[in-house]
């Protein structure tokens, strides 16, 4: 079975869709309906989507190649990591202001509850990460970082009441 049948039938939802695709499949089978998959194939992505996945995929590239840079200590690079980290950091808020602005969306006003629920999640990834570093790259502080991370679990589960309250 190709891969692209694969993903294909891991999407799907219904039984319907299901069996159409298993008799179409079948080898068993002399009347092949080939209509329903060649509906599927002929979607086509935009261009400018496009660009910006590919735009998006090097942003992302560029941040990683830095965030190596900084963390591995063989390379001795860590004044440049945070550099490289840097503008893979700027060229992706600018490529996403850029979506925004071409998608015609007015620029979101500052909300006092969103911007403090955005520094919480912040902070909160960052506890996590502190503890998964006590864990993994400091002797002697496996149990600390265990606890730190346990705390950063549970205030990033703290988000989910304050982005959609309680019933």
């Amino acid at each position: 079975m190709p891969s692209g049948t694969a993903l294909f039938l891991f999407r799907l939802t219904t039984r319907k869709h299901f069996l159409i695709i298993l008799k179409t499949l079948s080898p068993y089978n002399n009347t092949i309906d080939n209509s329903y998959m060649k509906k599927r194939r002929s979607i086509h992505m935009k261009k400018s989507h496009f660009v910006s996945l590919v735009l998006s995929v090097l942003g992302v590239l560029v941040f990683g190649v830095g965030l190596s840079m900084c963390l591995i200590p063989e390379w001795n690079l860590f004044k440049p990591g945070v550099v490289v980290t840097a503008i893979g950091m700027v060229f992706l808020i600018v490529l996403g202001l850029v979506k925004w602005c071409k998608a015609g969306r007015p620029m979101a006003k500052v909300n006092p509850r969103k911007l403090g629920i955005t520094l919480y999640g912040i902070v909160a990834a960052l506890v996590l990460g502190v503890g998964m570093c006590m864990v993994l790259v400091f002797e002697g502080m496996m149990l600390y970082g265990i606890v730190v991370g346990v705390v950063g679990i549970l205030m990033l589960l703290g988000l989910i009441p304050m982005i959609k309250g309680f019933q």
